[in-house]
């Protein structure tokens, strides 16, 4: 989920902002929350209740309090959030810079600049470890980092999950244990699942992993697959 801003004093151009957010959050398969704020002020009075924003489209021309002095203040008091100018005025840019800005867009902005702003976010935020809890068939409970899974096969209710360097074998469906997943995992067939981290190519009728292994493709399911790994690696292009 991506938390955004927009700060614009104009409610027609923050209308038009967030529907290119959506647009492009939802091209790029990820959530998002949009909040719209009609002025610098605004936003600071907000900002203490909301610690979760990270996104900030930031008009640059307002009255009273401008978009570049919240900025300056913004790097005081919330550093943290990533600012991205989106103005009229081009002649800003130079200045964007000393506040450290994520990018600098220049009106009329449209979905391309968008998606391209937010897959740039996406690719520099630090990978977040998720844990999968487990209790193997030996009664050995483990905490998984799942991407370190590489794929999941289920043969009569038992599971055998695929390491780097080892296979563990759980007693639970398939699932289940996909429930406890993120979305790097997809499946290509109804007794596997495989992490799109760990796929070195698609064939028409098989997945190839990085340790080798060649997991089946059910036709039904190739185009959905294919369209994954497509999508997943575009989050890490700019």
């Amino acid at each position: 989920m991506l938390n955004i801003v927009v700060v614009d004093d104009e409610q027609i151009q923050r209308d038009y902002m967030e529907a290119l957010i959506q647009q492009a959050c939802q091209a790029l398969q990820v959530d998002c929350s949009i909040t719209r704020l009609e002025s610098s002020e605004h936003f600071l009075f907000e900002l203490e209740e909301h610690p979760e924003w990270q996104l900030l489209f930031l008009d640059i021309e307002m009255p009273t309090l401008d978009g570049m002095s919240l900025a300056h203040q913004i790097r005081q008091i919330a550093p943290q959030i990533e600012i991205i100018f989106a103005t009229g005025y081009s002649e800003y840019a130079v200045a964007g810079y000393q506040v450290d800005a994520l990018d600098f867009l220049v009106k009329p902005i449209d979905h391309a600049d968008i998606e391209r702003v937010i897959q740039k976010y996406l690719t520099i935020q630090p990978v977040q470890e998720h844990y999968v809890l487990v209790d193997t068939i030996d009664g050995v409970s483990r905490a998984l980092n799942a991407n370190e899974i590489y794929w999941v096969e289920v043969n009569r209710r038992r599971l055998t999950i695929a390491l780097e360097d080892e296979q563990i074998e759980l007693g639970e469906t398939l699932a289940a244990f996909r429930e406890k997943l993120n979305a790097d995992f997809i499946s290509p067939h109804r007794s596997y699942l495989i992490n799109l981290n760990h796929v070195s190519a698609i064939h028409a009728n098989e997945v190839q992993m990085e340790d080798g292994t060649a997991i089946p493709l059910s036709r039904r399911l190739l185009k959905e697959v294919q369209a994954a790994f497509v999508s997943h690696y575009r989050k890490g292009a700019y």
